[in-house]
């Protein structure tokens, strides 16, 4: 019997511990995380070892907010770990990378140096990029701890990120086997 390792990502509505900001970015900041208890909090999950690298939910993902099929603009991405495992020729599983919107102030929203470009979305709790203040200086992609879960995409010319497809993620509903689940939590 095989062993099924769960990769789990949590969002609550705790704030994270605000690190060396000065004191006018901290008075900002302050106001950024405005969600009421109980609402927005959310689990995303992703059960590596079950996923078969079929991509339908970087193609959904890129649908869903481009009109287009390209896995290039697609905020969920798989990586497969070995080029061997796309020959079945190993057991290698697969990972994938999105934004874990994490708790209070991100990494990616505290480096924003343009007020309002980054904002979370006050039920689903996703961090999300409002591409009319966004100058695209790229401090969010290189603050995000998590690789490239936010990315500067040429041939959109913005920033991307996962929005969580305003509370129902495409990715999950498009993953054939169910690798990928998301649910509110009460």
């Amino acid at each position: 019997m095989s062993k099924i390792t769960f990769t789990s990502f949590t969002h609550n509505t705790k704030p994270m511990v605000e690190r060396s900001l000065s004191s006018k970015k901290k008075a900002r900041l302050k106001n950024i995380w405005v969600v009421t208890p109980g609402i927005g909090r959310t689990k995303f999950r992703v059960v590596p070892t079950e996923c078969t690298g079929c991509r339908y939910c970087e193609s959904a993902c890129s649908f869903y907010n481009e009109g287009i099929t390209n896995p290039r603009v697609a905020r969920i991405k798989v990586i497969t770990k070995d080029a061997a495992w796309q020959r079945h020729e190993t057991d290698t599983i697969n990972t994938h990378i999105i934004c874990r919107q994490c708790p209070g102030v991100p990494a990616c929203m505290a480096v924003c140096t343009i007020e309002g470009a980054m904002t979370r979305h006050p039920e689903t709790g996703a961090v999300l990029i409002d591409h009319d203040k966004c100058i695209k200086c790229r401090q969010c992609e290189k603050a995000c701890p998590y690789g490239p879960a936010v990315f500067y995409s040429e041939k959109l010319d913005k920033m991307l990120k996962c929005t969580l497809c305003n509370g129902n993620p495409k990715c999950v509903e498009y993953c054939p086997i169910g690798v990928l689940t998301y649910k509110k939590i009460v």
